[in-house]
C-alpha cells in the first residue's frame, strides 16, 4: 500500500480507504506483501478488471475530447512537461508511469 500512495501522490491512509471500499465492491483484494510482513498488495479481481475494461474506453474518450482535444500539439507537448516538473516536484522517486513498466523509454515516456 505504501507504493501505491506513493506513486500516486496520496496518503497511506486515504489509499487504504480506498482499497476497502473496492474490496466491498468484489474489485481488489488485499494479499500479504513477502517482502514485508507488516505490508499488503492490492490485487485487482477478475471482477475489478472486467469493470476497468468496461470502463476504460468512455472514460480516455472523456479525457482526450475535454482536455486533449482542444489544445495543440505544443500545448501538450508544454502541458506533459509541465506535468512531469510538477509531479518529479512531489515525489520522492520516478512515479509514472511505474519504474518497472517496460512500454515506456528511458524519460519515463510511453
Amino acid at each position: 500500500m505504501s507504493q501505491l500512495a506513493s506513486t500516486s501522490l496520496s496518503s497511506r491512509s486515504r489509499i487504504s480507504h480506498a482499497v476497502a471500499r473496492l474490496e466491498e465492491a468484489g474489485w481488489v483484494r488485499r494479499r500479504p506483501c513477502e517482502d514485508d510482513r507488516r505490508g499488503a498488495l492490492a490485487q485487482l479481481t477478475d471482477e475489478g478488471l472486467a469493470y476497468l475494461r468496461a470502463a476504460a474506453p468512455a472514460h480516455v474518450e472523456t479525457v482526450r475530447t475535454y482536455l486533449f482535444d482542444p489544445l495543440t500539439r505544443e500545448q501538450q507537448a508544454a502541458l506533459r512537461d509541465v506535468t512531469d516538473t510538477l509531479v518529479a516536484n512531489m515525489a520522492d522517486g520516478p512515479v509514472w508511469p511505474a519504474a518497472d513498466d517496460p512500454t515506456a523509454d528511458a524519460g519515463g515516456r510511453r
